[in-house]
């Protein structure tokens, strides 16, 4: 099968889910996770499948002075099975189902069109590059001024509304989607970040009902109200699952 087929799936990690990896992937996939470790990216975050570390879950915070600042947005890597001869296999898992793209590198199906991923146009895959390299890639596109304009409010909309709150219900009901350590670490993030979500929504409330092109074929007007509501109600669950789970803890 043609890796890099675009009108095929060989670019999805959820097709290779089972992909045996040979045991030079494994070597290497161990030490770009220890070294991620060693020396970890600010508002990166990485979760490897217990039960198999060539699957790896990414959490990227929305970098602070963008329309995207606070979002959750996160990322399925799985490694080839001859990695690092070739890519390794990413999928952007916040888009709303299929509806919403945040950048035009992350397509709806959630194919993530980076040159080192595939065959565009810019700097080739070499197999002296690591998991870090693939996540400072991925990262940076957030800065993407180009797309820093006057539908920053949208953006900061949705932004809220997919890469926080719906990223967030998933944790909060248990998504396969989701590792288990990827649940927990959302749900403190969303805590620790929750009154950024506040200001910046409220901050847009009079925007509410107002009419906006947009990317999302659902949404077409700005509703920061009930995203309002919407915030405050998972604040309640989310510190309610948390304390739940530290009384579990410490039977």
């Amino acid at each position: 099968m043609d890796y890099y087929n675009p009108l095929g799936n060989a670019w999805d990690p959820l097709e290779y889910e089972h992909e045996v990896p040979s045991p030079q992937c494994l070597d290497r996939v161990r030490k770009d996770i220890a070294d991620f470790y060693a020396k970890p990216l600010v508002g990166v975050f990485i979760f490897p499948e217990e039960d198999n570390i060539t699957k790896v879950h990414a959490l990227v915070e929305g970098p602070a002075g963008t329309p995207y600042d606070g979002g959750l947005f996160h990322f399925l890597i799985k490694f080839s099975e001859n990695y690092p001869m070739t890519p390794p296999r990413v999928r952007i898992m916040t888009t709303d189902g299929g509806r919403v793209s945040f950048h035009s590198k992350f397509l709806v199906t959630g194919r993530v069109s980076l040159s080192l991923l595939g065959k565009y146009p810019g700097p080739e895959w070499r197999p002296t590059l690591t998991l870090e390299d693939v996540l400072i890639w991925l990262q940076s596109l957030f800065f993407d001024k180009l797309y820093f304009n006057d539908d920053n409010n949208f953006i900061q909309q949705e932004t809220i509304r997919v890469a926080v709150c719906n990223t967030v219900e998933a944790a909060l009901q248990d998504s396969p989607e989701q590792s288990q350590a990827l649940r927990k670490h959302i749900l403190k993030l969303f805590r620790q970040s929750y009154g950024k979500y506040l200001r910046i929504v409220s901050s847009n409330l009079h925007l509410t009902g107002r009419a906006k092109y947009t990317y999302s074929a659902e949404e077409r007007v700005f509703r920061f109200e009930p995203l309002l509501r919407r915030l405050k109600g998972l604040k309640k669950m989310v510190v309610n699952k948390m304390e739940a789970g530290a009384a579990e803890g410490n039977q």
